[in-house]
């Protein structure tokens, strides 16, 4: 597996060039138009440093799983914004692997305490399974589609339980402390994105 993070706002070289025109490839097909956005406005995010990629590849360089991720300042957390696996890969512990890796890289980093991201109903269980906590924040509604918040701590947290009935007042405050910090994600997330 390589990490490769696209920084760069132009000259990049061959290699770089290769894994990015992989990973746009790959959006393309895991997140068709007209629900998600073309993937030149992608790859125009990506160039002017508003996306960082994030990738898995073979030792022959074939990139088999990306991640887009999105700095929130505002908020103080990571976003990641997409992430998908080639699909004849799909189902064999990649996306785990690969899920895991990007939250242990960005944890290195230490700049934010977590990372969210938003999912549709049907994924926030492969998500939980994951790591993630899910406190049924809905984000948007698309149609039938409802994408819910979640987030993933990238640093040592109290432990938080799913679902929990009776909590103790200092376990209701930190998960109403993180609920409101998912919907200010979401906030900043629309107007940066509306603002491009």
């Amino acid at each position: 597996k390589q990490w490769y993070q696209r920084r760069v706002r132009g000259g990049s070289n061959a290699k770089q060039r290769n894994i990015l025109t992989q990973a746009m490839e790959l959006f393309s097909v895991s997140f068709p138009p007209p629900i998600e956005p073309p993937v030149m406005q992608i790859a125009s995010r990506v160039s002017n440093g508003f996306y960082r990629v994030l990738y898995m590849a073979l030792s022959d360089g074939t990139v088999i799983a990306m991640a887009l991720i999105v700095d929130l300042k505002k908020t103080g957390a990571f976003h990641l914004d997409y992430f998908c696996v080639r699909p004849g890969l799909r189902g064999g512990g990649i996306g785990s692997l690969f899920f895991k890796e990007v939250v242990q890289y960005l944890a290195k980093e230490r700049k934010y305490s977590m990372l969210t991201l938003e999912a549709k109903k049907e994924l926030t269980t492969w998500y939980t399974r994951q790591g993630c906590f899910n406190f049924e924040v809905q984000s948007d509604e698309f149609g039938a589609f409802k994408w819910y918040m979640l987030m993933i701590p990238l640093c040592s947290m109290p432990v938080l339980k799913q679902r929990e009935t009776s909590q103790p007042p200092a376990r209701a405050l930190r998960k109403n402390s993180i609920t409101r910090v998912l919907k200010s994600g979401v906030k900043e997330l629309k107007g940066v994105l509306n603002s491009i």
